[in-house]
């Protein structure tokens, strides 16, 4: 044998009409890479590996895919079709079998064109629709399936796989999130027993399926259950891979089960442009697997790249994707933002929302009495002034249209979209600022303040904006910067901040970075509501101002804000919401809003039983030994909020059987500190109400004694206008016993 190099030579049955690049690599019988070389004039030149020869496979593969470059086991050689010669050591070199004609035809590539929208579901108050997502990063994987390695799968696993099948677990859930259209079946349930026609991989669903449906329908054949109830882990094996159109779907359902499964490689990395799309193409050799793409997603969260998509790989893969094929892949990460917006033309600043759903435009500007639901007659039906409070719908908090119950409490931002001419009137700077107007109980504090009342925000500002860059490799990826806007002194004007240019590329910042963009929106300032002067009425207001720093007067049409019901488009702000609104020059000095704040947090307690105004159980044990049906039982609980801006929700489940609970007599919900449901309340939010123990022990009645369970929730109504404050809210529970 050779001491220093071992040459493979590389012969072809018949020369190549289009020669390729080629690889050789070279492992150990027992699997272990010991080198790639490329070849060159019908060779490959190894350094000796100092082994036997018989201990050395070597294999040759196409070299125009760069997942060559990762190729580590004679696993990952193996999908890329190679040729592995017959090989003979004759003293000091190497004869190896001609490359058979077949395989120049297999090592063809083929161009696959991958394309798709990255998309979510946005509700702006009240308005829902699907908005594309700019600038996300793509990750494009191919996945391969069990085949590859079936038989490396450990007979432990293969031993489990038949109760999967025949003993599927109730119920069997399809997983989330998905594509859209998914991978997986549109109705699961009435296409199984037509699978045998059908290729599962290609399909999608988003339904339940229990066992008994499963079983009912799937197309497992009197052979298949023999050999999956035999106990041969070989005979199974072999199923597995005969039968894994049918077997599939079962596997998606339970995880432990995946990395023995499929594996995955990451092919591309795409990034999607202003209307949320990614178009490029990938390379596979002709003769190999046709591509499974599975994809997942990343977006900018707070200035770091943050996975947002990434569904299980089995139920979420696109098996044998179809080149050219549309992809929808739909987000439902609620740290996305839509930021994908045009430039907004015109010679205006348009204030949008408080945070990312509260219309600045649905928040009520002036007293408004709204009555409070939940409460039963012959009480009288109190009402509640909801001025400065929102309806938005936002983000772990439902609430309908026109009831105003939200205030706004802990870390929020004015979002404002500033349009491509408002600089050019001179409009370069802006500047925020506050002023208490009424306490928490809305007695007047300040309710027409005057300029000099008014106190500046003085935080930082930044505003993103997205470049592009080449790699050295020659790929091109984006990335994200900011500049900061402010604050600023000019002249001798404080806390101003920088009106953004169309571009980021332009003065003031000037960024040197490839292809520069803005997002749209701006969070024109954020603060922490607890550091103001406490919870209460505030008036916040936005100025203008120009390069040496003196407030503007401008026409009204230069504030706008969202249309009232449609949010788009933009309109010109009402009177009410102007600084010095000048009727007849129809001019003013500034944009200004009313927002109750409260960072209130609620009070929640489930107390013990009073037995005929006695309190219960004082041992804690829970049990109440009633004595007889005469006897008065008072259920009691708290739920309480010192500004009354609270929702509760109060329950008790008898026993263990869900369809034989307490009849709804004892179950209050509504507002906190008010009557619900015939419970009386007191100051304090203490609610409480009696019964005799047969309207508790309802169908337990003729065994004289029951158990129960009461569970209390209280959520304070605060949003930061993209979620609910529920740090704020507060839960309880208790059980208890009844007993002659």
């Amino acid at each position: 044998m050779p001491t220093q190099t071992i040459t493979l030579p590389v012969n072809f049955e018949s020369p190549m009409a289009d020669p390729v690049k080629l690889y050789a690599y070279a492992f150990t019988r027992g699997g272990k890479l010991l080198d790639r070389q490329e070849v060159n004039s019908g060779k490959a030149v190894f350094n000796d590996f100092g082994l036997p020869g018989s201990e050395v496979r070597f294999f040759i593969v196409p070299g125009a895919d760069p997942r060559v470059e990762k190729v580590r086991t004679i696993d990952d050689v193996l999908k890329f079709q190679p040729f592995e010669p017959k090989v003979t050591w004759d003293k000091n070199k190497l004869i190896t079998s001609r490359v058979p004609i077949k395989f120049p035809a297999l090592w063809k590539w083929v161009i696959c064109n991958v394309k798709g929208t990255v998309i979510k579901n946005f509700n702006i108050h009240r308005i829902s629709g699907d908005k594309p997502i700019c600038r996300a990063r793509v990750h494009i994987c191919d996945v391969d399936r069990i085949l590859f390695w079936l038989n490396k799968i450990p007979d432990h696993i293969i031993a489990r796989i038949p109760d999967i099948i025949l003993k599927p677990e109730i119920p069997i859930r399809i997983p989330k999130p998905f594509p859209n259209p998914s991978p997986l079946l549109s109705n699961v349930s009435s296409r199984l027993a037509t699978l045998t026609n059908a290729n599962l991989f290609n399909t999608f669903s988003n339904v339940h399926i229990s066992a008994s449906a499963l079983k009912a329908q799937v197309p497992v054949s009197d052979a298949i259950k023999r050999t999956l109830l035999s106990g041969n882990t070989n005979l199974i094996r072999t199923s597995v891979a005969q039968n894994l159109a049918i077997f599939h779907p079962y596997f998606c359902y339970h995880p432990w089960l995946w990395p023995w499964l499929y594996r995955i490689d990451e092919l591309k990395t795409e990034y999607t442009d202003m209307n949320g799309r990614f178009d490029t193409n990938i390379t596979y050799i002709a003769g190999s697997d046709v591509p499974d793409l599975y994809f997942w997603v990343e977006t900018l969260v707070n200035g770091v790249w943050t996975t947002v998509y990434k569904p299980n790989i089995p139920c979420n893969t696109w098996w044998d994707y179809k080149c050219g094929t549309e992809v929808t892949i739909r987000l439902t990460d609620e740290r996305v933002r839509w930021e994908c917006q045009d430039v907004l033309p015109g010679e205006l600043v348009w204030i949008k929302t408080i945070g990312d759903g509260a219309s600045v435009s649905r928040i009520k500007q002036e007293s408004f009495m709204q009555v409070i639901p939940n409460n039963t007659s012959p009480f009288p039906v109190p009402s509640m002034d909801r001025f400065g409070m929102s309806d938005a719908s936002v983000s772990n908090a439902g609430t309908s249209a026109n009831d105003f119950k939200r205030p706004f409490g802990g870390g929020l931002s004015f979002r404002v979209q500033f349009s491509s001419g408002l600089r050019a009137t001179g409009a370069v700077y802006y500047k925020w600022k506050w002023c208490k107007t009424h306490m928490p109980d809305l007695t007047p504090l300040n309710p027409t303040p005057a300029d000099s009342d008014f106190i500046d925000f003085t935080g930082g500002v930044s505003k993103t904006y997205s470049y592009e860059y080449v790699d050295f490799l020659n790929f091109k990826h984006i990335d994200y910067k900011s500049v900061v806007l402010g604050n600023k002194i000019v002249g001798t004007t404080h806390n101003l901040y920088i009106v953004p240019p169309v571009n980021p590329a332009m003065a003031p910042f000037n960024v040197p970075e490839m292809s520069p963009q803005w997002n749209q929106d701006t969070d024109s300032i954020s603060f922490d509501s607890n550091s103001l002067a406490g919870d209460g009425m505030y008036e916040f207001r936005m100025e203008l101002y120009d390069a040496a720093g003196n407030r503007l007067t401008v026409h009204r049409s230069r504030y706008q804000v969202p249309e009232i019901n449609t949010f788009a488009p933009s309109v010109f702000a009402p009177s009410k919401m102007l600084v010095d609104f000048n009727l007849i020059t129809q001019t003013a000095t500034g944009f200004k809003m009313k927002v109750r704040i409260d960072n209130q947090p609620v009070e929640a307690a489930v107390y013990k039983l009073n037995l005929n105004g006695v309190p219960s159980s004082p041992t804690c044990c829970g049990f109440v030994n009633y004595g007889n049906n005469a006897a008065n039982i008072e259920i009691g609980f708290k739920a309480y909020h010192p500004h009354g801006l609270g929702e509760f929700s109060f329950s008790i489940q008898k026993g263990t059987c869900a369809d034989d609970g307490v009849p709804a007599i004892t179950n209050a919900a509504g507002f906190v500190n008010n009557r619900a449901n015939l419970y009386a309340v007191d100051a304090n939010g203490r609610y409480a109400k009696t019964f005799h123990p047969n309207e508790l022990l309802g169908s337990c009645a003729a065994e004289q004694k029951a158990a129960y369970a009461e569970y209390l929730y209280v959520q304070a109504l605060a949003i930061n206008g993209s979620s609910h404050l529920d740090y704020l809210d507060r839960s309880a529970s208790a059980a208890f016993a009844l007993e002659p």
